[in-house]
Order: structure tokens, then sequence, then C-alpha cells
């Protein structure tokens, strides 16, 4: 019984079971130097009178996890591995950005808050907003200026990730079939769906209607019916599934 005590006294007091040897890997804008000064802080913490948080026997996986994702949004996914007797392994995926997120109101406003002077942010697929980022049009992702009353900060979801899925769509089917492409999408307050393209004129969105059915109407409105006066167009409306509407500039 005395032995038993023993080895436990030495497997938690003992500082050849310290986690020490921090070993992170997988990052590519993240500073593997800052993760390991994050994971540092807690690993210097007390988790009992005299146990380190440290030790390889009490180290809790999920508090590194938790902690990781909170001080660096742009982590999507961390791996924690132990190594006997004194190793940490971190592996860490980092978010891909599928688009950019700005905040229109306060982009509009001016007025000072949480996010930075542009307003703009990449976005995940999952739909989470993890970085500051220019404003960008007309690129390879996709641009949403977000104009609904609901304020958002880093690590925040604004959409759902079948909303991104549909931007993205939207952004390929029309790069790769029309003359023209999308300059921004735009969500009003009501949640209406808006592209600007950059021709100038705008495509209202159906929400719940299938993005391809919508633009096979829009292509087959736009060559049958539309055809040259294109550079007269104000808007074409495709939010009411096999009834389209348009209207030209005066």
């Amino acid at each position: 019984m005395v032995s038993l005590s023993l080895l436990g006294a030495y497997l938690l007091l003992s500082s050849k079971f310290e986690l020490k040897n921090i070993n992170v890997r997988g990052v590519q804008n993240i500073k593997s130097e800052d993760v390991s000064s994050e994971i540092n802080k807690i690993l210097s913490q007390k988790k009992l009178k005299f146990v380190s948080a440290a030790n390889y026997f009490v180290f809790q996986t999920d508090v590194i996890s938790s902690n990781l994702r909170k001080a660096f949004p742009r982590i999507g996914q961390v791996k924690i591995e132990k190594v006997i007797p004194n190793k940490l392994v971190i592996e860490i995926k980092e978010r891909v950005a599928a688009g950019i997120w700005c905040d229109g109101l306060r982009e509009e406003s001016g007025y000072p808050g949480i996010f930075s002077v542009a307003g703009c942010f990449y976005i995940d697929n999952s739909g989470i907003i993890f970085d500051t980022a220019p404003k960008s049009t007309g690129s390879i992702v996709f641009s949403i200026i977000d104009f609904r009353e609901v304020l958002f900060e880093i690590g925040d979801a604004p959409f759902e990730p079948d909303y991104i899925s549909k931007f993205a769509n939207v952004n390929k089917i029309v790069s790769q079939n029309f003359p023209f492409g999308i300059k921004e999408f735009s969500l009003s307050e009501s949640g209406e769906f808006e592209i600007l393209t950059t021709e100038g004129w705008t495509i209202l969105l159906g929400e719940k209607i299938d993005e391809r059915y919508q633009l096979s109407n829009l292509k087959y409105i736009l060559e049958d019916e539309i055809a040259s006066r294109r550079k007269n167009l104000e808007y074409v409306d495709l939010r009411l599934g096999n009834k389209v509407y348009y209207k030209m500039r005066d």
C-alpha cells in the first residue's frame, strides 16, 4: 500500500512527467510560438495544491483545445496528443476562407465598435468569421455585405453552412456560364438577397428556391428577351420561380 502511494506521488510530482516539449504542427498563418505561449499559460497553473497542470497524468486535452480555439479563431480543428513522459504534440488545421463578409451597417454609419474600419472579415465554409479581410469585389471568393441589424464578433457565425454553399455555388455558376461576373452579394435588413453584377445591374435571388433553377431562368430571359438590351438593365427578379420580372433603366 505504501509502495503504491509512493509511486502515485512520484508520478504526480516528478518533473520528469511535466509536459515541457511542445511540438506545434500544421500552422500557416498562426505563429507556432504564439500557440506554444498560450499552452504554457495553462501548463503553468496548478491543478491541485502541489500538482502542476502540466503533469502528464492530470493534463486535460479538452482544456487546451477550448482555450486555443478562443485565443485563435483561425483554428478550425485541433488534435492534441500526449507522448510519455513529457511531450505534447499539437496538430492544427486552420480555417480556409470561402468568402468575405462585411458589416454593411457599420460600414455605412462609421460608428465605433468591435470591427475594424473596413468592417470586413474572412468567413469559412461553416459560416464562421475568423479574421479581418480587405473589402474585395469580383474575386474568386465571394463578398457579401450584410445590412441586418445584428452584431457579430470574430468567432460568430452570421450564416449557416447551407448559405455559404449557396453563395459559393452561385458565384461559380455565374463565372462559368455568363458574360459578366458578380461584384458582390448583399443581404438586406429584411433578409432579401441581392447580387450586384460587374455590369452594374442587380439580380434578386429567392432564398428558398434552388439557385441552379433560378440562374437557368436568368440565362433564358437574358438570351431570349433582353438580349442586347442588357446594358440598360436595372434589375432581374428571380424570387418567384418560373415567373421572372425585370426592369430597364429609364
